[in-house]
């Protein structure tokens, strides 16, 4: 086990620990009204107390085990993506402003407080534990050395009393001198301890009912319960309410072998004697021993005197059972449903609950890989709708970005980065163009949101998704000292995972105003300097709605006509490259696109002549064709769309050259 696997360990525990303070809260409230109410005899509570007192340990274990899962991947320091392909002018400047750090907020409960709150439960739970372990060793040291055979007429009322009672053969009862009151030790060879105080101090006949309820303790295998509980106690020894419960669980232990032993016919009254006789021999016992002095003494007498024993019928007991079975499947419900990473309506919703792509308004760069986004997502459990929003953001849904720092591809991976991924995941480490590959990148990416998700899994879910965002773009290290020293992070990371905030809050309404906002400022920006595609020229129709010359039905018209001589020349308002260019079948007849920075696209419709080829790079004004009136045209004049993201937007900011 290397220093990572301890740090994930202690991170799984305190989870664990704390669910376990409500966990063990309503197992008390629960055997608390069973107790006040006394529906059942001694027996059936004390199995029913028993049953909460080892659910109690189970759940924490458990707690612990899913939560290690979901940290069971070392903790790697994963460089970040700064440099994305859109700059960081063009990122969310008015959420910025209003930025917080929610993830300082949850973790000002320090990183390393988890390994030493581990720390403190590991000496704690093992203290209580070696001081059960000794007891024990010191109850059975001093029978075997201060052991004595016991008079002739006890030990004959003792061996018939085991033969009554089908007690197993190997149990004995000794004479001690070291004792002071009864006690009893043992499973596989039972020991039941009378010491000679005792012995030569109390009546025959009260002496005898002692010893029937030390027996009762061995026929019920009660040496067992016992230790059992003894590891509850340990494993839980913070938790107050857990020692009430098992200091009630004894109480009914002691009552149930009274209820035993009038079982027996005996009579009630000098059995009540019999143990009133103890309180002048009152001793601490060994916490692992059982002693007929155990429990509240004056309560239970009080119990025998005025009611005895309380037989629980077959119905009872079914009861009991149904009811520590049913409490069980609450508490381990409510504790997985606690421990969810999240829900539907959480704020990353797992890959079960969210399969699909849901966002409608999703530019269609980023929705035409829709197929691919949810698969990828789907198989390493991230939400698909966060996975597109990354897209929108790193690269706008354009396979072949590549930022100024090197980051490559649709969710703009460094190469090292992706490499890493691959290398953890246990995959060949791809080349560098290989990131370029739409289903690589995403598979790649989504494993390394995965991973970041689960180095942050003890925070709540808003505060897992603003940490998780802040190391894919910054890096965990730098995460990592900005939770625990509060180191500044940078400025694009800040104003990135703002805007991924915001846009993510957004994902499920009709629109989204921050994209809207965030969309308008990049266009008015890239097209400050732009240049009209035609000098002159009379606009016959422009974008929006409109009646289609030629169908003359209603149509939504995703450019604007302008209208001039042919053979014009047209020229590219921004600098880009050309991706289509040529003759077409359809409407559009000979056409031209170029894509710009910033996701913006330029197309140009019923051209001519076509005078540049695809790939070719053109700056601003560099002729591309002349107007004309080819494909399906009324006349001779160009159709000018602006795109943005692959949404079609109002060109005029292009065509008043600002």
């Amino acid at each position: 086990m290397n220093a990572s696997d301890l740090v994930a360990a202690a991170d799984a525990l305190c989870p664990a620990l704390l669910h376990s303070l409500w966990q063990g809260a309503l197992a008390a409230a629960v055997f608390w009204i069973v107790r006040r109410k006394r529906w059942w005899s001694a027996k059936v509570r004390h199995d029913f107390g028993c049953v909460l007192l080892a659910l109690l340990p189970l759940l924490a274990i458990a707690t612990f085990a899913r939560k290690l899962a979901a940290l069971s991947h070392p903790l790697v320091d994963i460089p970040g993506n700064l440099g994305a392909a859109i700059p960081l002018a063009d990122l969310s400047a008015a959420h910025a402003a209003g930025y917080t750090n929610p993830g300082a907020l949850a973790w000002a409960w320090p990183l390393w407080a988890n390994s030493v709150v581990a720390i403190l439960w590991l000496a704690g739970s093992s203290t209580r534990l070696s001081r059960s372990v000794i007891a024990l060793w010191v109850a059975r040291r001093l029978a075997a050395q201060t052991a004595l055979p016991l008079p002739d007429d006890l030990q004959t009322a003792a061996s018939q009393m085991m033969r009554d009672m089908g007690l197993p053969r190997a149990t004995r009862v000794i004479a001690c001198a070291g004792a002071v009151v009864p006690y009893t030790f043992g499973w596989l060879a039972p020991v039941v301890v009378m010491p000679l105080t005792a012995i030569a101090g109390l009546d025959t006949t009260h002496l005898q009912l002692l010893l029937r309820h030390e027996l009762a303790h061995v026929l019920r295998r009660d040496f067992v319960f016992n230790a059992l509980q003894g590891v509850a106690e340990s494993l839980l020894f913070y938790h107050p309410l857990v020692w009430w419960l098992s200091a009630q669980v004894r109480l009914e232990r002691e009552a149930a072998c009274d209820d035993a032993v009038l079982e027996q016919g005996v009579d009630k009254l000098g059995y009540a004697k019999a143990l009133a006789s103890l309180e002048s021999l009152r001793h601490e016992v060994p916490s692992p021993a059982l002693g007929a002095h155990g429990g509240d003494l004056k309560m239970r007498i009080r119990s025998i005197l005025q009611s005895g024993p309380r037989r629980a019928g077959a119905s009872w007991g079914y009861l009991a059972i149904v009811g520590g079975l049913g409490l069980a499947g609450v508490l381990v419900a409510c504790s997985l449903e606690a421990l969810e990473p999240d829900s539907p309506a959480g704020t990353v919703a797992s890959a079960s609950a969210h399969s699909a792509l849901s966002i409608a308004w999703l530019p269609p760069d980023v929705a035409r890989h829709r197929s691919e986004i949810e698969s990828a997502s789907r198989a390493h459990g991230v939400d698909p709708n966060l996975t597109a929003l990354m897209i929108l953001v790193e690269s706008g849904g354009d396979p072949d970005a590549r930022s100024p720092m090197g980051s490559l591809g649709l969710m703009q991976l460094m190469p090292s980065t992706a490499r890493g991924v691959a290398e953890r995941a246990g995959l060949t480490a791809p080349a560098d163009d290989a990131l370029y590959e739409v289903s690589l990148n995403l598979d790649l990416g989504a494993r390394l949101l995965a991973e970041l998700f689960r180095q942050f899994a003890n925070a709540d879910a808003d505060v897992r998704l603003h940490n998780a965002l802040s190391a894919y773009n910054a890096g965990t290290k730098a995460v990592r000292a900005h939770l625990q020293s509060n180191a500044p992070l940078p400025d694009e990371t800040i104003r990135y995972v703002a805007l991924l905030e915001s846009l993510y809050r957004e994902r499920n309404d009709p629109g989204s105003p921050t994209y809207e906002a965030w969309r308008d400022r990049v266009v008015k920006r890239a097209t400050r300097a732009a240049v009209p595609p035609v000098l002159e020229g009379r606009m016959t129709s422009a974008f929006g709605p409109r009646v289609h010359p030629i169908d003359h039905d209603g149509s939504f018209h995703e450019g604007v006509d302008i209208a001039q001589r042919p053979g014009a020349s047209v020229r590219t308002p921004l600098a880009g490259v050309v991706i289509e260019a040529g003759d077409s079948s359809d409407a559009r007849g000979s056409y031209v696109v170029v894509r710009h920075g910033r996701q913006l696209e330029t197309r140009y419709h019923h051209l001519a002549s076509v005078m540049v080829k695809p790939g070719q790079e053109l700056g601003a004004g560099d002729e591309l064709g002349t107007v004309g009136n080819t494909g399906r045209s009324t006349g001779a004049h160009l159709h000018f769309e602006l795109r943005d993201q692959g949404r079609p937007v109002d060109p005029k900011l292009v065509l008043e050259g600002r």
